[in-house]
């Protein structure tokens, strides 16, 4: 009996020494069918976005979530909703997660100036996308990707000016105001057209927020100050506001493309209104091509362990921006956006 009882604990023992070994802690190697590579800590990334209220950034925030799924990244996007001081909050709250990197699309670069320096002292690598920081913070970024803002703002210019053959008056609607996108593509294209001759002038401007309804009222009112005859052109800072401007046009009775609209882009609406004659021209932005650079560039800073004060050369990564019109609308239609 008491032989059987010992050989019953053996057999027990037998039994559970296998399982009480996995649960008993660490291993020194990796589980089998894995690898030391897989066995890492996911990299931890923070977007820090503008506003996702605009079809644009929603493409941008689509794509970007599309690749970081893929690489197996630690991701979180938070939506600043447009809100400067929410969207500053938002870049401290992802400094205390200690993140790998973090990408940062502000609506103010003043309001994250800040936090850009506490990021930077954090040792943590920061890449603008889309607008760039204040000139005396960029030091504390590594590499800004995106459009060139105020190259946009010259092309437009270039486009009005062979448009209008050298003479007329433009009313702009802008981005939201105080915001590196709208001052660049304004000051672009004031200063593109003051070299072509100053024969054709923005005589007013006003805030549309790259918002259909309030585009809307933005037109009324030019409307109503200038009529249409005194009118020769509308620059929008998006293409969002520029298809709205053509909405705005036809429901006040004025003839389609008899006001050459010029917005910047190329978004599905904006190539067909072109398409169509509605919109004279855009100039092309694709945040599918610009979300692919800002992977490359990351992928490169998190696989070589780069940190501050690291910086690319050139640091401006720019990405191209085509002017487009109903002459070569078919090489970017449909758009991705």
């Amino acid at each position: 009996m008491i032989k059987k009882r010992v050989f019953l604990v053996f057999l027990i023992l037998a039994l559970l020494l296998p399982a009480l070994m996995f649960a008993g802690g660490k291993s020194e190697q990796p589980a089998q069918g894995t690898t030391a590579e897989a066995a890492k800590k996911a990299p931890k990334v923070r977007f820090i976005m503008m506003g996702l209220n605009n079809p644009y950034t929603s493409a941008q925030a689509r794509y970007t979530e599309e690749w970081a799924k893929k690489l197996g990244w630690d991701y979180v996007l938070y939506d600043g909703e447009l809100d400067a001081k929410k969207n500053a909050e938002y870049l401290d709250y992802a400094i205390t997660e200690k993140p790998d990197l973090i990408i940062l699309m502000p609506i103010d670069s003043t309001a994250v100036s800040k936090g850009i320096k506490k990021a930077f002292d954090a040792g943590i690598p920061i890449i603008m996308e889309h607008m760039q920081a204040n000139p005396e913070d960029e030091k504390y970024t590594m590499v800004y990707t995106g459009p060139s803002n105020y190259l946009q703002g010259t092309l437009a210019g270039e486009m009005f000016n062979e448009k209008l053959k050298g003479k007329g008056s433009v009313v702009e609607i802008t981005c939201v105001p105080g915001q590196e996108t709208t001052i660049g593509r304004h000051n672009g294209a004031v200063d593109k057209l003051k070299e072509l001759g100053d024969g054709v002038k923005i005589i007013a401007s006003n805030n549309g927020d790259a918002q259909v309804d309030l585009t809307l009222k933005v037109m009324e009112d030019f409307l109503t100050r200038f009529g249409a005859k005194g009118i020769n052109g509308i620059y929008a800072c998006d293409d969002t506001m520029a298809v709205a401007a053509t909405i705005a046009l036809k429901e006040a009775g004025i003839p389609e493309g008899s006001i050459p609209i010029i917005g910047v882009g190329g978004s599905r609406g904006g190539l067909a209104a072109i398409k169509s004659g509605a919109m004279y021209g855009t100039i092309a932005q694709s945040p599918k091509i610009t979300q692919v650079q800002t992977k490359d560039l990351a992928v490169k800073i998190l696989s070589e362990g780069l940190k501050p004060p690291y910086r690319f050369d050139p640091y401006y990564q720019y990405v191209s921006t085509p002017k487009v019109t109903k002459a070569n609308v078919d090489e970017f239609l449909p758009g991705d956006w």
